[in-house]
């Protein structure tokens, strides 16, 4: 395996991280000073089992609160004896949430504020707690206690309330439309045959690799090296490998995050190249070559509009690198992530539907276990998917670019609860991808009317609009892959099986047959019999 195919894996690869946010049990505490009129409002957690809270302001009740210079609260010996309709606000650490709120509510506290560095849901392992307790239990980040006194010194008052939202997310429909149109087009693009598929870096197009079949450039006369072919071995290595950069990040995300911006850089310059290199050559002018020359990179005489091309997508993402951090970045992010998407699309190839179906059932259980499962062992509570995908608790102010970055659109009274942005990670729209790009390329080769290649994409966006809906159903983070996996991998096995070519389709290979003109089928040549198939439906690949 060559450096090159090992710098693709890899990037194809690292591009695989499905980035949710968790939406908690939040509410909105209310601060008013007790001498002035001014008020603020602030996030924190709580959990309605232990005590229902009002959805407006107006009939939320306002406590004053008691400071307590972060006691612990685990006992009555460190609080006044009389904490009658008052809120008390302690630290975090010790004891239990539910502890805590006995002790409070054994004083007449009608509200525990518990100062955290992290608002996981406060919760009891033991279900008569909910019972025994009967005051709210709040959970407020230490940066906004700090704060609040900063605003207010001479004391406040406090009321809890959880506001109502609309459940209708304007973001969610315009990452679906992203999403669908990129794994369109990609599947398009990639799936064409030989002659439409993909590209390399134009100033690589005249050099021999002896490693591996290639085609020939009719434009050029150059050897154009056009896709690389994962197999089972090389869906296994791509999934360890996936499974030790997302723990690296969890753990070395400071250091980490530095490493995914600069490959997103590269394979964004890189896509933009190979993605355009085709319409620019249609261009009638600037067709000059550069003068011989024996400079590593443009010694194979490039012209002059390919050249122009390579630094207009340099430009780019430098402009990217250097405003990565503004309120506008997100705008460029998308547009350099959706060209990323669509020429890994048109590079990376599975070679049948067992590999599409073992890649996939593979990060289907991958996305399940980083999303529900590691909260159960996660010190916060958070799955270590969400803290990679934003960064939280990291001390960073970067965050990884792997995903489709929308702000909301729609003012909220959570808007401080809440990541200020919707995310949708590239790996929910490359490795459904695959599928698409491989139904197209077995429709191109058996001659359908691109039965597969549609009904693969209508897969994909009724298995996005079921992911949405369930996020906003049971708000928390869903992982895509659960919902995404069944929908594409079933609509193709379907189609197959009704078509009588799911031998075909599984093996990738169509053996001893030919297409019979305008039917979309194949006959066997040894009989006559009308089966599917044609030859090896990735004779022109590189395997990886």
């Amino acid at each position: 395996m060559s450096t090159a195919h090992l710098l693709l894996g890899v990037i194809s690869w690292l591009i695989y991280f499905n980035f949710q946010f968790v939406t908690a049990e939040v509410a909105i505490l209310s601060v008013s000073s007790a001498n002035e009129s001014s008020s603020s409002g602030f996030c924190v957690s709580y959990n309605p089992q232990f005590k229902s809270i009002p959805s407006q302001l107006a009939q939320a009740i306002e406590y004053p609160l008691y400071d307590a210079n972060l006691t612990l609260g685990c006992n009555t010996t460190d609080l006044p004896p009389d904490l009658n309709n008052m809120a008390l606000e302690v630290s975090r650490g010790i004891c239990t949430f539910t502890q805590k709120a006995i002790v409070a509510q054994s004083l007449g506290a009608e509200m525990v504020i518990i100062v955290s560095n992290d608002l996981p849901t406060p919760h009891s392992d033991n279900a008569a707690a909910y019972d025994t307790v009967n005051i709210s239990i709040v959970l407020l980040h230490t940066s906004d206690w700090l704060t609040i006194h900063d605003l207010y010194p001479q004391g406040v008052n406090v009321a809890l309330y959880a506001p109502e939202v609309s459940k209708l997310d304007l973001n969610m429909i315009v990452i679906w439309l992203i999403a669908v149109v990129t794994v369109t087009l990609g599947g398009i693009l990639g799936g064409v045959g030989p002659e439409g598929r993909g590209h390399v870096p134009l100033f690589t197009q005249r050099r021999q690799n002896s490693e591996a079949p290639s085609i020939q450039d009719p434009s050029q006369g150059a050897t154009v090296k056009r896709t690389v072919t994962l197999t089972a071995l090389t869906v296994v290595s791509a999934v360890v490998t996936m499974t030790t950069m997302l723990i690296l990040m969890y753990y070395f995300y400071s250091y980490m995050v530095y490493v995914l911006i600069a490959l997103f850089a590269l394979g964004s310059w890189w896509a933009i190249i190979s993605v355009f290199q085709p319409a620019v050559k249609l261009i009638p002018f600037c067709n000059y070559r550069l003068p011989e020359n024996r400079l590593p990179v443009l010694r194979d005489r490039p012209t002059v509009k390919d050249l122009l091309l390579v630094l207009l997508g340099l430009g780019i993402v430098v402009w990217w690198v250097i405003v990565r951090n503004e309120s506008y970045a997100w705008v460029l992010q998308d547009i350099l992530g959706v060209i990323f998407c669509i020429n890994m699309l048109m590079v990376v190839r599975l070679f049948n539907f067992k590999v599409c179906t073992m890649l996939l059932m593979m990060l289907f259980v991958y996305d399940i276990v980083f999303v529900f499962i590691t909260p159960l062992f996660t010190e916060s509570g958070t799955s270590i998917m969400e803290q990679v995908a934003t960064g939280e608790g990291s001390g960073s102010s970067e965050q990884i670019p792997l995903t489709i970055k929308l702000p909301r659109f729609s003012s909220s009274p959570y808007s401080e609860c809440t990541y200020p942005y919707s995310l949708l990670g590239f790996g929910d729209i490359f490795i459904p991808g695959l599928v698409v790009v491989f139904c197209h390329m077995f429709d191109v080769t058996v001659h359908t009317n691109r039965i597969y290649f549609i009904g693969s994409v209508i897969a994909y966006g009724v298995g996005l609009l079921i992911t949405f809906a369930a996020l906003t159903l049971m708000s928390t983070a869903q992982p895509a892959l659960l919902y995404l996996v069944p929908c594409t991998l079933l609509t193709t096995l379907l189609i197959g099986l009704k078509r009588g070519e799911l031998r075909h389709l599984w093996s990738g290979k169509l053996n001893n047959a030919t297409p019979v003109p305008n039917t979309g089928r194949l006959i066997n040549n040894d009989n006559d019999d009308i089966i599917t198939g044609t030859d090896d439906i990735t004779n022109d690949s590189v395997q990886a």
